[in-house]
């Protein structure tokens, strides 16, 4: 029922198949393995930090909504990167697929480096502003957290970048095996810190930093090997492409923005949440894991359909996949719905439902909902307009 209201199936033939199912596969599945590690690492995250006690929960969870908001600065910036080379690699002009890696890894590099600055100036200042009634054991905690983890904020975005380049080669195997490995480095330094070592919320931040900057150097060193058909160099990362860099923030800002407010607006929803206690905190942090999961295959294939849209571009066969290839033009719609969705919608119905009507945190999570489900409608009544054709990117 559901195919039918999206578009009716068509049959492409084997001959005009650029990506096979089992190419498809192959391309997802590493994905796929790398998301779900990430969310059962987080779960075990959870679960470990409460061994610290609940204002460490507390603290870690109010801090990892205003963490998240930078990190989809950086997940847009990889995302816009990975349209540009994807394309690139599409038209067969590798030269410029192997510049714009260059410089998308320079781009977050710098915009990391700022965004960190900026946090560990004012890191008191913005946690006493959003959550100045929380306890005091909630605020040390969230001090705490928050400075360790802005620092490894230049080797996450590294990281992430690096990572879309290997994404634009359909190459996801790789992202997997390192993914995994950060994973590992820091669930078991978690294990350590918290229980060996009870260095409590600093025993779950460091690993996250030491994790992050191990793996962005294993991905760096990888993006100079130069058998890929993309690879960097040195003159790539260390100059200036005006045109290159604007195409990558074109589709990189509205994404940013859409996604930062969407983690804005968590953040207020917590600073809501933070008003019925630190119980209910504790109790939000863990269900917010377990939300993800609804999420987990939405989040796989966003990268996967960078990759395929970028590589048939501009492929003789490319008329007959017209339903699709130029849908990351369109990124002043999602933009705005996506700002009407968060503000309007989620924290609208958060204060109507959380403190008007007293629900607490259930009324928070029924606006989770309501935002989902509006979303869902506006996006499904654009893709079915055909509008998002029209849009090109290079």
């Amino acid at each position: 029922m559901l195919e039918k209201i999206i578009e009716p199936k068509k049959q492409i033939s084997k001959e005009q198949q650029i990506f096979s199912n089992k190419r498809l596969w192959q391309l997802i599945y590493p994905i796929l393995v790398e998301q779900i590690l990430i969310l059962l690492v987080g779960i075990a995250d959870t679960l470990i930090v409460s061994y610290a006690g609940e204002s460490a929960v507390s603290g870690v969870s109010l801090v990892n909504q205003i963490n998240n908001i930078f990190i989809i600065v950086f997940m847009s910036l990889a995302s816009g990167g990975a349209v540009i080379v994807s394309q690139y690699i599409g038209r067969n002009e590798l030269d410029k697929g192997k510049l714009s890696s260059g410089q998308l890894i320079m781009i977050s590099f710098v915009i990391s480096i700022i965004i960190g600055a900026i946090l560990l100036v004012s890191r008191e200042i913005l946690l006493r502003f959003l959550f100045g009634k929380t306890e005091v054991d909630v605020m040390e905690a969230s001090i705490t957290y928050l400075t360790i983890t802005v620092l490894s904020f230049p080797a996450l975005a590294v990281h992430q970048a690096c990572s879309a380049i290997f994404r634009s080669m359909a190459k996801t195997k790789i992202t997997m095996y390192v993914s995994f490995l950060m994973n590992v480095i820091n669930l078991s330094g978690n294990m350590i810190g918290v229980f060996l070592l009870k260095a409590g919320v600093k025993g779950v931040a460091i690993p996250s930093l030491i994790s992050r900057c191990v793996a962005a150097f294993i991905m760096l060193v990888a993006c100079f090997y130069r058998k890929n058909i993309i690879f960097v160099k040195f003159k790539y990362i260390f100059h200036f492409n005006k045109e290159i860099i604007k195409r990558i923030l074109h589709i990189a800002i509205p994404n940013a923005i859409e996604g930062g407010l969407l983690e804005a607006a968590k953040v207020v929803l917590n600073s809501i949440v933070a008003l019925f206690g630190t119980s209910q905190i504790a109790a939000n942090g863990v269900s917010q894991n377990l939300f993800n999961m609804s999420s987990l295959f939405s989040s796989v294939m966003g990268p996967v359909f960078i990759t395929v849209i970028g590589h048939i571009l501009f492929h003789p066969c490319t008329f007959t996949l017209a339903s699709g290839l130029r849908a990351a033009g369109d990124v002043k719609f999602t933009l705005y719905s996506g700002i009407f969705s968060t503000v309007v919608v989620r924290v609208l119905s958060a204060f109507i439902l959380g403190i008007w009507l007293n629900m607490g945190v259930i009324g928070v999570t029924f606006s989770m909902v309501i935002d989902w489900s509006v979303r869902f409608t506006v996006n499904l009544l654009r893709y079915k307009s055909g509008k998002w054709k029209t849009f090109e990117v290079i």
